[in-house]
């Protein structure tokens, strides 16, 4: 069984940690998820997301952060068939929302990344990382794609490249940038704090 307490201080990535939560945006039906997972976002994003229908495209730019968010977060993509985008970079916890995305999609630059789950010593955790294998199970993936997620030692990176793309047989589109219908530069998003402020109410 997952233990959520004792997931919140875990990061499943080498970025520091400062304990600022990600900045989670709505704008024109979009949803654009950037900065590290903290343990608040998952809520976050499940409140966020309650009224958005199916085949949202939820933006992601995110070094990682908390296996729980990650968890909570794609749990919704998944049950609402979310699409998922990568423009410039998704790696660690962040790469396992994108992976339950329907469809997937990047650019051609965009980088995701893999390794496994560690503690704030950058120590892995077996039971963190049995329970990502159980998650990306439970999504269908097959046993070759849980291997390569969890390749890289915590202090390092798997990066998903074209062949390994085709090697593990995920489906991905590549969209190029100016195809993507991204956030603009005039747009005034609805903020994360506001999103939180709304849930303490």
């Amino acid at each position: 069984m997952i233990k959520p307490t004792a997931l919140t201080l875990l990061a499943a990535t080498t970025t520091t940690w400062q304990g600022y939560a990600a900045n989670i945006q709505i704008v024109a039906g979009k949803v654009y998820l950037t900065g590290e997972l903290t343990a608040n976002d998952g809520p976050v994003f499940q409140a966020q997301s309650a009224g958005l229908p199916p085949g949202t495209t939820l933006v992601l730019k995110s070094m990682g952060g908390s296996i729980e968010s990650a968890f909570r977060i794609g749990e919704v993509v998944w049950t609402k068939h979310f699409t998922t985008f990568v423009p410039r970079y998704c790696l660690s916890a962040c790469a396992l929302v994108w992976l339950v995305g329907s469809p997937r999609r990047m650019s051609p630059g965009g980088i995701i990344g893999f390794h496994q789950a560690h503690n704030v010593d950058g120590n892995a955790v077996i039971w963190v990382n049995r329970a990502v294998t159980r998650y990306l199970e439970s999504k269908g993936y097959s046993t070759e794609v849980q291997q390569f997620a969890l390749s890289a030692p915590p202090s390092g990176m798997a990066y998903l490249t074209k062949d390994q793309i085709r090697r593990l047989g995920i489906d991905v589109q590549i969209v190029p940038l100016g195809l993507s219908g991204l956030l603009p530069a005039t747009a005034k998003p609805t903020s994360h704090n506001a999103a939180a402020a709304a849930l303490r109410r």
